[in-house]
């Protein structure tokens, strides 16, 4: 028993690394694929206006997460005030740029408000937290896999050229990773330690009742699909800000797939990941990839300052109180 442990451990400590050396190798890619010069142009040449507009977007998504993660904890029995959301998914945002796996900021996210939680009834306040993060971004994801399946199933008509087998495969790894989804679901009440098997079997009542339940779907269809707009827009804005704008066409078939691409576990925050999905699919539309990267690029950087205010909401409650002279 203990030596599983210890491999587990040891197992979770390489991942970073892995995840670390996927951001560089993607960026070694990049930079022996594109020429750098040019993104570099694109980048030096973008349009405040648009800039601006990308940072709305961006504090706009964040808004609406933190509502609709409040929606959801407080469906599930969990108190949740709305400046503590909004400052705790300001930090989730910042770390899940800077830290491995894009998931971090949410682990630590449900780990805060855990330890925010008065005594309830029945405990297991701080499973229910996890389970509340786990299911609002599920819910966030389910709304963009939407999108970009209707994206895929439009492609031929919205996108005609020679790129019917590239959108064939992209169907077919988005219904894969569906069913890998499920089917992992289904064996998670099954396998795995005890407390992971009912934590894994508590997602399915609780995940009706925080989404669908007693209403609870009129409000997270709207939340979820503003959510989903918002973070198309704002990469629409980046494409927008340093180089030709994106058509129409592409805000529900290139800019969802470039986004889907972020639930890989290969890097840290996306970065390289997000860039060289854009490669790869800016050319559908006519664009170069040198754009993409550089849109890429700027969105990855938004993000990052969009979620500056949780760090200094983090700074402000760590700050010891100075007694009145």
């Amino acid at each position: 028993m203990a030596s599983s442990s210890t491999s587990r451990r040891r197992c979770v400590g390489w991942r970073p690394v892995l995840r670390i050396a996927g951001s560089l190798a993607l960026v070694a890619g990049l930079a022996a694929t594109i020429e750098l010069g040019e993104t570099a142009r694109l980048l030096a040449g973008a349009d405040p206006l648009a800039v601006t507009g990308l940072l709305f977007a961006a504090q706009l998504q964040v808004l609406l997460s933190a509502a609709r993660w409040r929606l959801v904890a407080r469906r599930l029995g969990l108190p949740l005030g709305w400046a503590a959301a909004c400052a705790e998914y300001y930090l989730c945002l910042l770390l899940n740029q800077l830290l491995p796996g894009g998931v971090s900021g949410d682990a630590v996210r449900a780990l805060r408000h855990a330890r925010r939680l008065p005594a309830l009834p029945g405990g297991g306040g701080a499973g229910r937290a996890l389970r509340a993060v786990v299911l609002e971004r599920f819910a966030g994801q389910v709304a963009f896999f939407a999108i970009a399946g209707l994206g895929l199933a439009l492609w031929p008509l919205l996108i005609p050229g020679g790129y019917a087998s590239w959108v064939a495969s992209a169907a077919a790894a988005l219904g894969v990773a569906i069913l890998i989804l499920l089917v992992a679901l289904a064996l998670g009440t099954r396998i795995g330690p005890r407390r992971w098997r009912l934590g894994v079997a508590a997602l399915v009542p609780e995940g009706r009742a925080a989404l669908l339940g007693a209403g609870a779907w009129r409000m997270q269809l709207p939340l979820n699909l503003a959510v989903a707009v918002c973070l198309i827009a704002a990469f629409a804005l980046a494409a927008d800000a340093v180089g030709p704008a994106l058509p129409v066409q592409a805000w529900i078939t290139v800019i969802p797939l470039t986004l889907l691409a972020l639930v890989l576990p290969i890097s840290v925050g996306g970065w390289g990941l997000r860039e060289s999905a854009a490669a790869l699919l800016w050319p559908t539309v006519g664009l170069a990839p040198e754009a993409g990267v550089a849109a890429g690029l700027m969105y990855g950087v938004a993000m990052l300052v969009s979620g500056l205010p949780g760090a200094a909401a983090v700074l402000r409650r760590r700050r010891p109180a100075v007694a009145p002279a």
